[in-house]
């Protein structure tokens, strides 16, 4: 039976209760360029009263802010080619240090082309490469084909379609032992066990057909 991955978007929401749009229109204001990412910001999207990051990622150190502070950092995306997304995505990591941290951030101002980086969805993408940004990069290219094979709406969708996907999994006995439950920082080796129970990558399959599992 092939999977409605869409349908997983609803356990995503089940589990993690904040207003997605609220904070897509609050960091969408980045965009233009027409004001720099400040301190304020970042802690306001991992305060857990506004998001269930905080619980997963720590704030940045004091230090790390105070740098945010002072580089003044735009987040307009020059071109929309894989040589703009490495730019950016360089240059956040560059001053907060923190994969984990910076897809967050980009997530929200981005959902299109930026997803958050969390160990059970690197584990279902099964990418991987020699450096953070590349693997990143790979990572959200990931989501984008997921998008376009799922009709999802943006990669932010596909990435927490997939973490709704992790979920029901993991409430049936289907996931390998990861060390927290939920999202959790990502240790920088791939979890590709997961895929054991499925195809190989999605692209490749014309069927879809995802053994020994069903959403029924």
């Amino acid at each position: 039976m092939g999977l409605d991955l869409k349908a997983c978007l609803r356990r995503y929401h089940e589990r993690f209760r904040y207003d997605v749009t609220t904070i897509e229109k609050r960091f969408g204001g980045y965009r233009e360029g027409c004001k720099w990412l400040t301190p304020e910001d970042v802690t306001w999207l991992l305060h857990g009263d506004n998001a269930p990051f905080g619980d997963y990622w720590p704030e940045p150190s004091e230090k790390i802010l105070d740098r945010l502070s002072r580089k003044r950092l735009r987040l307009d995306l020059r071109s929309q080619d894989k040589q703009g997304k490495e730019d950016l995505v360089r240059a956040v990591l560059g001053i907060v240090h923190d994969i984990g941290v910076t897809s967050i951030i980009l997530r929200f101002v981005y959902p299109e082309w930026f997803g958050v980086f969390s160990s059970p969805v690197h584990a279902l993408l099964l990418v991987n490469r020699m450096s953070t940004l590349g693997l990143y990069l790979a990572y959200c290219d990931e989501l984008i084909e997921y998008k376009k094979k799922f009709d999802l709406s943006s990669a932010a969708e596909a990435e927490m379609a997939l973490t709704g996907l992790y979920e029901i999994m993991k409430t049936r006995g289907k996931t390998p032992g990861l060390r927290k439950e939920g999202l959790r920082r990502t240790s920088g080796s791939s979890g590709g066990a997961l895929l054991t129970l499925f195809d190989p990558f999605l692209r490749s399959s014309a069927s879809c057909n995802w053994h020994g599992f069903s959403l029924t």
